[in-house]
């Protein structure tokens, strides 16, 4: 059955009008026009408080997750010994560091006022390490490298110690990788760092750098490693392969194959 609808049947107070249309033109355009300008690929706008990233600090380099970040601690005595066979492990970091273009060596507060340069191999190659130097005499370097350790790694994870250091009876020039866990083996700035170091499962490497051993009629030993080096022994500790087998021990080290 069809029947007939009249609108004049209800009442004014009840009808819902349209909008007219041009009102409801102006609306839609406004809208469209909001929505044009977000873009689904437009980067979120920062606001004054937004928090801000800040470039790495260099106590605490960037690293690729594939490889470990490194702090790479040399033993030695500070001057007037630092030219001797007991401070090959400065020697070598000088010039490793050198044959790396690092930066000059800084004191670091931070760091027990070691001094310290970052090495920068590049993300994808791995070898940023950060450079540091014991400030100490060696028979106590143990509470500066705890020190400099703990600044180091708080930021840390996976970090490995590294710790550079002579290595008497090994051939000169030699590189010696071993455990830490091992035993100091007459090294007093060995003795220092198990001294220091008592936390099990501590992840720290060393690598020796061989400086021979006296020969008879030369005096004790400890006369000898703190005499003025050779023109021959200055070369080879400051030497190219020397540096070269260092440099492959440390990347072994970063891959975690040492």
């Amino acid at each position: 059955m069809n029947e007939s609808f009249d609108s004049s049947s209800i009442p004014a107070s009840a009808r819902v009008s349209a909008p007219p249309a041009r009102g409801r033109d102006r609306r839609q355009r406004r809208r469209s026009r909001r929505l044009s300008r977000i873009s689904p690929t437009s980067p979120p706008l920062l606001s004054s408080s937004s928090p801000r990233s800040s470039p790495p600090h260099p106590m605490h380099p960037v690293t690729s997750p594939l490889f470990r970040p490194l702090l790479v601690a040399s033993l030695g005595n500070p001057p007037p010994h630092t030219n001797t066979l007991h401070s090959a492990g400065h020697l070598v970091i000088s010039a490793l560091a050198a044959h790396l273009a690092c930066a000059p060596f800084t004191k670091s507060a931070a760091l027990a006022h070691g001094a310290v340069t970052i090495t920068d191999g590049g993300d994808d190659d791995g070898g940023r390490w950060t450079l540091w130097k014991s400030p100490n005499m060696m028979n106590t370097s143990g509470k500066a490298v705890l020190r400099a350790w703990r600044g180091w790694s708080g930021a840390m994870t996976g970090g490995r110690l590294v710790v550079l250091h002579d290595e008497l009876e090994a051939a000169l020039g030699s590189v010696q990788v071993r455990s830490g866990q091992m035993g100091a083996r007459g090294h007093n700035g060995l003795r220092s760092l198990k001294n220091s170091f008592t936390a099990p499962g501590l992840p720290w490497v060393r690598i020796g750098i061989g400086i021979g051993r006296p020969e008879r009629g030369e005096g004790n030993v400890s006369d000898w490693v703190l005499r003025d080096l050779t023109k021959r022994e200055a070369q080879v500790l400051r030497g190219e392969e020397v540096v070269e087998r260092v440099l492959a021990a440390l990347r072994r080290i970063e891959k975690g194959q040492e």
